[in-house]
């Protein structure tokens, strides 16, 4: 089974995210190392700021919420042994550190294997 590794940056007030740093060197450099260790595939997403949500009902934002998160990432894995090669092999540690070229926050790391996935459409 799929095995997910969640990568959550927070959304604290003055924080800083590169995103063209993050897509245009970050994540191609983690699709290259991991790929070959059983990386299938990645998103990232860009969550709502504070005060935007709900005011397009539209858009699917929950009236007066605010968001704990700016941006998260979801990196998934042919399976737990293919993500836990990837995270021992030794350009992890580089990978990792490499977070402060593009964020002044500690990300909030959630790992867990997908148990279900519903076809749409």
């Amino acid at each position: 089974m799929a095995y997910n590794l969640m990568i959550i940056y927070p959304n604290a007030s003055e924080a800083h995210f590169d995103m063209e740093y993050f897509l245009g060197t970050h994540m191609p450099r983690v699709e290259t190392i991991w790929r070959p260790l059983g990386l299938v595939h990645w998103k990232v997403m860009h969550f709502d700021a504070p005060g935007r949500q709900g005011e397009d009902d539209d858009k699917g934002g929950a009236q007066g919420h605010s968001c704990s998160s700016s941006v998260g990432s979801i990196l998934t894995f042919q399976n737990e042994a293919c993500y836990q090669n990837a995270m021992q092999c030794a350009a992890a540690k580089d990978l990792c550190s490499n977070t402060a070229m593009f964020s002044d926050q500690q990300p909030i790391l959630i790992t867990g294997a997908t148990v279900a996935l519903g076809p749409l459409g």
